[in-house]
């Protein structure tokens, strides 16, 4: 496979090798004094690579992705960041599952503005969009909680700053995402991740040993467990020839569609890639032969003591909504009450880290106030949906108002049931909101009546999870159109209900059953006659 075949047949790869997308660094304040319409597309390809997008309908409106490591946050940035979307983002904003936030209806005159704003605060936006290392993920509470083997913040940063400006780096196939946690309940989500670093200690040394190839999209992968060890002090060597083996090889640049490191993990096997990246090394690693597995699930939402006394308190953010104002409000809440830093988490929630234990009433109230609640149940606190319509260019669905109408329909229906299972909702096949392992998913898509119309409609999954018991849901239905779904995630929940054996959890539940009955049920319900998923 030769580099020209590559750049003949990816036009991305090519974009990139005629003009590398950081020097639009030096040319952005001359872009941004053009008209939106005179920029050539190429040039907002590149944009992607600062973590730029276009918002639709593409007429004029950009979409702006910070990158926040760990997604740990100072009050002074939280404030900084709801200000920019009170003026400059019609006082919208979205908590990301990369622990990141979105902001949307940016003008691109306005844009150096915004970014100058940003790195005033400490805040880059490079490397969330494109071919890069996206934003490292790790446990919300890391450095905090009382469970976790030992604190991987530095980690974090090493991992970030050590790739995020390196042209090199920022040439890959395509994007790739790691995680780093030492917390037991591994809520950063190793599994579906390019690389995952989970801590673990060897003869009395903390390391890491490595789940690589997760991912989802239209090829679902569950990350596989490279069985070594990782002394920390050799992580960044250990990533860099990780990607070095990846981003050399030119066939996963042919197809953006099989360009992800998990095809080459399905390729070569696990004991291949890890030989290629010893080679890399020059040196052998040391086993590590057990795969850690999670005590349970977790999104730290709720109130929780940590290591020195002090309290977090977790909020959750329902499809991750929030307001400029609020944010700031928020900021100002937590420099009153003493809070030193805000925490984003992968479900699109948000933690107070810090809170004295005589300030945690105080910090409730205000959530309540704002229409958000500390003690929720799974289905508010652990339901995520992708950035969806209007936003999205991919998205066909509103995936974000159709989760706050489940939810609210979900408990109108159940009341306060605490093991309603949480739904995972995207609007296209990239399954950014994980939709393959949420223990309800729906993927928007289009369905075509007997009249023949096309519709906008749902395939819903059954059973997905992750952590203790990692799974890739069952298609239970293909197209169900979407003025039916809300009946139809109803009934699905009602069977659950009704049917489960006392205490069984609804991954338990679907694995256990004939799912043949259940699609009879809802279908018997709804009138219609719903189409089966494989």
């Amino acid at each position: 496979m030769s580099w020209e075949e590559v750049y003949k047949k990816n036009l991305i790869e090519k974009i990139k090798r005629d003009k590398h997308p950081f020097k639009l660094l030096e040319e952005l304040e001359t872009l941004a004094r053009r008209h939106y319409s005179d920029i050539p597309e190429e040039e907002f390809i590149r944009l992607y690579w600062l973590g730029v997008v276009h918002d639709r309908p593409r007429t004029g409106y950009l979409m702006l992705r910070l990158r926040i490591p760990g997604g740990i946050l100072k009050p002074h940035q939280l404030r900084r960041i709801g200000e920019l979307s009170y003026k400059y983002g019609k006082n919208y904003a979205e908590i990301t599952v990369r622990q990141d936030i979105q902001l949307h209806w940016i003008e691109l005159k306005y844009l150096p503005e915004v970014l100058a704003q940003l790195k005033d605060v400490g805040i880059l936006t490079i490397g969330t969009e494109g071919d890069t290392v996206r934003n490292i993920t790790t446990c919300p509470l890391a450095g905090l909680t009382v469970n976790e083997l030992f604190d991987v913040r530095d980690d974090v940063y090493k991992i970030d700053k050590a790739f995020l400006l390196d042209p090199i780096y920022a040439d890959l196939p395509r994007k790739f995402k790691i995680t780093i946690t030492a917390c037991p309940y591994m809520c950063s989500v190793p599994e579906i991740q390019d690389l995952a670093l989970i801590g673990v200690t060897k003869d009395g040394k903390y390391g890491y040993t490595v789940l690589i190839g997760g991912g989802l999209s239209l090829a679902p992968r569950v990350g596989r467990h490279m069985p070594v060890f990782v002394p920390r002090e050799m992580v960044i060597e250990f990533v860099k020839a990780v990607l070095d083996v990846w981003r050399e090889e030119p066939r996963y640049r042919l197809s953006r569609v099989r360009a992800r490191i998990k095809f080459m993990i399905d390729d070569l096997g696990v004991d291949k890639f890890r030989e290629l990246v010893e080679n890399r090394l020059g040196q052998r690693l040391e086993d590590y032969p057990s795969k850690p597995e999670s005590l349970g699930k977790t999104d730290h939402i709720g109130v929780e003591r940590l290591k020195d006394g002090t309290y977090a308190v977790g909020v959750a953010i329902p499809a991750g909504i929030v307001t400029g104002e609020f944010l700031i409000k928020l900021a100002d809440l937590a420099e009153a009450v003493g809070v030193k830093e805000v925490r984003l988490t992968q479900r699109q929630n948000l933690i107070l880290a810090g809170v004295p234990e005589d300030k945690v009433e105080i910090v409730k109230e205000f959530c309540q106030k704002w229409g958000y609640a500390v003690e929720q149940t799974p289905l508010v606190a652990m339901s995520v949906a992708c950035t969806g319509d209007p936003y999205c260019n991919y998205s066909i669905s509103d995936t974000k108002g159709l989760l706050l109408e489940l939810i609210k329909s979900l408990k109108e229906r159940f009341g306060e049931i605490q093991d309603l299972p949480p739904i995972h909702i995207v609007g296209c096949p990239h399954a950014c909101a994980w939709y393959w392992i949420g223990n309800i998913g729906l993927m928007a898509t289009t369905a075509k009546m007997p009249d023949g119309r096309f519709v906008k409609a749902y395939d819903v999954l059954v059973g997905g999870d992750y952590g203790k018991r990692t799974a890739i849901g069952k298609v239970l239905f293909k197209k169900v159109p979407a003025d039916k779904i809300k009946d139809c995630i109803t009934y699905l929940v009602e069977y659950y209900i009704n049917k489960r054996a006392p205490g069984e959890d609804f991954p338990t539940f679907i694995a256990r059953i004939d799912l043949r009955e259940l699609a009879d049920y809802i279908s018997g319900k709804l009138g219609v006659q719903l189409a089966l998923g494989k």
